[in-house]
């Protein structure tokens, strides 16, 4: 796994054409590196699989404030899974079985959930 202490704690972010600021405490990247792990332990991602975690404000009405999104590729396939909590609380069984991975493939579509 790649340190996340040699990432800047602070990154800007666009919304509704507006830059502003995220702040990223130390609690999110000790969640993001938990998440990669139990990530690549339940779907069988090599080192060399790239695996990307983020915590994002959602502009949809009606979805939690805050919402973990996980993108990876396995192969050459891209997967995209939203858990609708903040990453400090996520914890393994909210990874989706292995056999339901099929259902999480990415096809660029941002409007999916």
């Amino acid at each position: 796994m790649v340190s996340m202490a040699t990432f800047p704690k602070c990154v800007l972010a666009r919304e509704d054409d507006v830059f502003r600021r995220i702040s990223i405490t130390d609690q999110m990247l000790s969640a993001f590196d938990d998440i990669e792990g139990w990530l690549r332990s339940a779907y069988g991602l090599g080192e060399r699989d790239i695996v990307l975690v983020s915590q994002d404000v959602p502009r949809t009405a009606g979805f939690p404030p805050e919402q973990t999104v996980i993108v990876f590729w396995r192969g050459e396939a891209r997967y995209r899974i939203r858990i609708f909590k903040p990453a400090a609380d996520v914890c393994p069984g909210d990874l989706p079985v292995g056999w339901l991975l099929a259902a999480f493939l990415d096809d660029g579509d941002g409007e999916c959930c």
